[in-house]
């Protein structure tokens, strides 16, 4: 018959709660930075609801990861980190295959000018649905039916910032060729618009070209 004195089950008893404090541990490390195969969607959740992310079980577990890591990075020290370019960069690392424009086109001999984003593409205007000059420049016939300015949704920054006339602060955002539309998954529309959110300068508005699909 086998026996243990005293001091072995004391031990083996410490070895066994051990054990189980160096897996917690590991576990809990494991799930603090999304950076393993092992951080999981309910850690993602929770991270999602510490940042103020936007979390949907639809977006890929990488790409929901991959927000995480930035807005935790966030501001960061790149002094660029205003730029169309770092902009374009961020929204590319996010897995979205969209391109940014400054509104700055070279003119000869005046320098550069601000333009109407409806002349590089009528899409992104609609019908008139108020009959005023206030909700859109009257002569391209509409309203700007995308705007990203201080609002995770549409609705809100189309509502009040379609009187804008001064283009100063403006961008473009959309396909490989300026004034092209891109594609962005419709289930990824408010992380997209979060992100820009995030990133641009809070005076800046975009004008997209986007299709939702």
């Amino acid at each position: 018959m086998y026996s243990e004195s005293n001091n072995e089950r004391l031990h083996s008893a410490l070895a066994v709660s051990e054990a189980r404090l160096y897996e917690d541990a590991k576990s809990t490390l494991l799930s603090i930075i999304p950076d393993n195969n092992s951080f999981t969607e309910e850690d993602a959740t929770d991270w999602e609801r510490r940042l103020g992310l936007t979390s949907s079980s639809l977006v890929p577990l990488q790409d929901r990861k991959a927000a995480i890591l930035r807005k935790m990075a966030s501001p960061g020290v790149n002094p660029a980190r205003s730029a169309a370019k770092w902009l374009e960069y961020q929204l590319q690392e996010a897995g979205f295959n969209v391109y940014v424009y400054e509104n700055i086109i070279p003119t000869y001999p005046t320098g550069y000018e601000r333009i109407h984003p409806g002349e590089f593409n009528a899409s992104i205007l609609s019908d008139l649905e108020f009959g005023g000059p206030e909700y859109g420049e009257i002569e391209y016939g509409g309203y700007y039916n995308y705007i990203v300015a201080n609002s995770v949704y549409n609705d809100g920054d189309v509502g009040n910032f379609n009187g804008i006339s001064d283009y100063a602060c403006s961008f473009f955002i959309g396909g490989s060729a300026f004034g092209t539309y891109a594609n962005v998954l419709a289930t990824r529309e408010a992380e997209f618009r979060q992100l820009i959110l995030s990133q641009k300068q809070s005076q800046n508005i975009a004008f997209c070209y986007i299709n939702f699909i």
